[in-house]
């Protein structure tokens, strides 16, 4: 049996499938709608989560506002030598700090004037020098010209100054450091010493060398005799931090650049070309130990920096320089400068006692 559909059935029909075609599509847009309005909460909801977990976060590394403390330096010992020749032919005990107090009873005495060499100079030298940890700093400070002082004793210097700071011997190897020193020099007095030394040792040594222990004789004289001293004034800054990323000399610059300006107002007396500002900040473990020799008013502190310093910390160094502030004394050895006690000791038994008691108690306080 065979139908036969008409136009105007047709027609009909036609109608009725569109109706349902658009019915389809408004039933399509709905659901499509209600996913989206879905899919527009659950981000939220995310985006909330993230933006909360970024706030626990910032909390979390969030660092401690930075801290000065105030250092004791060690007063009242020592020896500020005679007002002729200085410290020339004192004993002195290379393991401490280069300073007046450090200095020990007088080895040498009636010099001829011909062997002396006493100045007084008007001159700064501006030192800035970095390294990957304590040890690199050190090479860096023992090789020629980069600093005006003796390295080896300069060494000393420094971990006297991290003792002094951390109450501590032992010294953070896996820090940066970096160090500043502005140094006036006033006087430079030294002594060409040779063969005929010993025709210049104090009655006093010679009886103690026969007398004492070596342990006492190095409490008495220390480790070795003064020869080659520079007098005047100084302002020194020791910066260590812990970087996580691998060291970059210009970058631990960078770094100690962002801090003397917080601090300091900048790098006193030095022009260095090439140190950008600091491109990032720092979230690792910093101490900014400053010191001043030479000066009535002693600076001498521990700032542990941060990037958080609330209450505008600050070290005043122009109060160093001024003048009537000078009180010019011994800031550095030069090259050269000291001689080892026991080469005055003419007992060769006495001389590799002391010897190597002296080897023993540098090595104490040396960096491995």
């Amino acid at each position: 049996m065979k139908f036969l559909i008409t136009r105007e059935c047709k027609k009909v029909i036609d109608q009725v499938i569109l109706h349902f075609k658009i019915k389809i599509i408004h039933l399509l847009k709905h659901k499509v709608m209600k996913k989206l309005s879905y899919l527009i909460v659950l981000l939220s909801l995310l985006t909330s989560c993230n933006n909360n977990q970024e706030v626990q976060q910032e909390e979390k590394f969030q660092p401690s506002p930075s801290s000065n403390v105030d250092l004791l330096y060690p007063i009242g010992v020592g020896s500020s030598g005679d007002e002729i020749l200085g410290l020339l032919g004192y004993g002195y005990d290379a393991t401490g700090f280069c300073d007046t107090i450090s200095v020990r009873a007088k080895v040498l005495e009636n010099i001829p004037k011909g062997n002396l060499g006493i100045g007084y100079i008007s001159s700064t030298f501006p030192v800035l020098v970095s390294g990957a940890d304590f040890a690199q700093l050190l090479g860096v400070i023992n090789f020629p010209y980069n600093v005006n002082d003796c390295g080896v004793m300069l060494a000393s210097h420094l971990k006297s100054l991290l003792k002094l700071a951390n109450k501590s011997d032992s010294i953070d190897s896996k820090s940066a450091y970096v160090y500043n020193a502005t140094t006036y020099y006033y006087s430079h007095n030294y002594y060409y010493y040779g063969a005929d030394t010993k025709n210049y040792i104090t009655p006093d040594f010679k009886k103690d060398v026969l007398a004492l222990s070596a342990s006492e004789l190095v409490a008495k004289y220390g480790t070795h005799i003064l020869t080659n001293v520079f007098g005047g004034i100084k302002f020194e800054v020791l910066y260590r931090f812990k970087s996580d990323s691998y060291y970059d000399e210009n970058v631990a610059k960078e770094y100690f650049q962002a801090r003397m300006k917080e601090y300091i107002g900048g790098i006193p007396m030095y022009i260095k070309t090439g140190i950008a500002p600091v491109t990032k900040k720092i979230k690792t473990d910093e101490q900014f130990i400053y010191n001043s020799i030479g000066c009535r008013k002693k600076l001498c502190g521990v700032i542990t920096s941060t990037d958080s310093n609330p209450d505008s910390i600050t070290v005043d160094v122009n109060q160093v320089f001024k003048a009537g502030n000078y009180k010019p004394q011994f800031i550095a050895i030069g090259e050269r400068g000291t001689i080892p006690i026991y080469e005055l000791i003419s007992d060769e038994t006495k001389k590799q006692e002391v010897k190597t008691y002296i080897d023993k108690y540098m090595k104490t306080s040396r960096v491995n």
